[in-house]
């Protein structure tokens, strides 16, 4: 069985990169998480971006391929594919795989699968890291009522269909992966809300049927007051799911994995033992209109946006004046128990934070 870790961080894999922060007070990314587009053919109820109202934006295909070039010259190791929309929506997506790959930059991407055709497959598959499928249904009713399809899907062939329509891919993408023994990890994210915890179990058995290496099962994660969903109807407490937690692992095999993230649920009630942030050091962001910014619950503040690609190259936004005065504010006056619980630098300042702190007696006693 694999061994993916995806509850915690990695920083303690780029002690180099920590090293050079711990001495200078500041460093380049690791990670980038990237939106290429606005838009998303799905409406799901739990989006974090449904209040930005899925905007017609794509990033303009020249410019991008170049800043691959100086992200990679700066230091960036890994961009995942995800964000506001659906990227596969973008026309130029199997191009900007394939470029970072080219440059050096491991890459991952997040999808709901439906436009995953297999000449995309076929593109893709060979570039990605991995390739994680959103699938938060197990019956075409929940994953209608879930992923709520653009009417115009709705209306074509309504959820069943769809939700068919997107075993079929996924079936299709984990043929290829094995036929032509390609090293990608494919798997799926099931979002558990009260909305589809009973249909949790079915959607394991469809995705495992479907070949996937694992199905991650996480919590609602609320980043902005103005996302539409309820953040109180979507809690769930780690103590009322114990029982489905060990029907769920009943499927596991050596080849596939059901990860339930524990620490993701636990952390909902876990007060924050930090109080500034020093992850954004280490993660950024990137928006479909071109926008460096600190991270996903704030990429669309202008005071927490670094600069603009279409205006300045990377290493002018990540060595500009505005960047260094939203980093002191990170590190100085952010108050981070007032950020979202679950938020990605939660994991990388709690190990930061125990790196970085001067009081610790007794060091030298290993």
């Amino acid at each position: 069985m694999k061994n993916f870790i995806l509850d915690s961080h990695k920083l303690h894999y780029h002690l180099q990169r920590v090293a050079e922060f711990e001495k200078r007070g500041d460093c380049y990314p690791i990670y980038m998480e990237v939106s290429p587009v606005g838009l998303c053919n799905h409406r799901c109820i739990f989006c974090a971006y449904d209040y930005i109202d899925y905007p017609n934006r794509h990033l303009d295909k020249d410019r991008f391929l170049s800043f691959l070039d100086e992200a990679s010259s700066l230091g960036i190791k890994s961009i995942l594919y995800a964000g506001e929309g659906e990227p596969l929506i973008h026309k130029n997506i199997a191009e900007f795989v394939e470029k970072s790959k080219e440059v050096g930059i491991d890459c991952g991407m997040f999808s709901n699968g439906e436009l995953l055709s297999e000449k995309l497959v076929q593109k893709l598959l060979p570039n990605l890291t991995f390739l994680r499928f959103s699938f938060n249904g197990g019956d075409a009713q929940t994953y209608a009522k879930i992923h709520k399809p653009s009417k115009r899907n709705t209306y074509a062939w309504g959820g069943a269909f769809l939700m068919d329509k997107v075993l079929k891919n996924i079936e299709y993408a984990t043929s290829f992966r094995n036929k032509e023994k390609l090293e990608v990890d494919l798997g799926s994210q099931f979002v558990l809300l009260k909305e589809n915890k009973d249909s949790l179990i079915s959607a394991i058995s469809n995705l495992k049927n479907a070949g996937v290496d694992f199905v991650s099962v996480k919590p609602f994660v609320f980043q902005n007051e103005e996302q539409k969903y309820d953040k109180n109807n979507g809690f769930i407490l780690l103590d009322e799911i114990r029982d489905l937690i060990k029907e769920a692992k009943s499927y596991e095999d050596s080849n596939f994995s059901v990860i339930f993230r524990e620490n993701a649920f636990l952390n909902k009630e876990k007060e924050r033992n930090y109080s500034h942030c020093y992850g954004c050091n280490f993660i950024t962001t990137l928006n479909s209109a071109g926008d460096i910014a600190t991270c996903l619950p704030y990429w669309d503040k202008e005071e927490f946006v670094y600069g603009n690609i279409y205006k300045e190259s990377f290493y002018e936004i990540w060595n500009g004046e505005k960047r260094k005065k939203i980093k002191r504010f990170l590190e100085n006056d952010l108050n981070c128990k007032k950020c979202p619980t679950n938020c990605r630098p939660n994991a990388i300042n709690e190990f930061l934070d125990d790196i970085l702190n001067k009081d610790v007696k007794h060091k030298n006693f290993i």
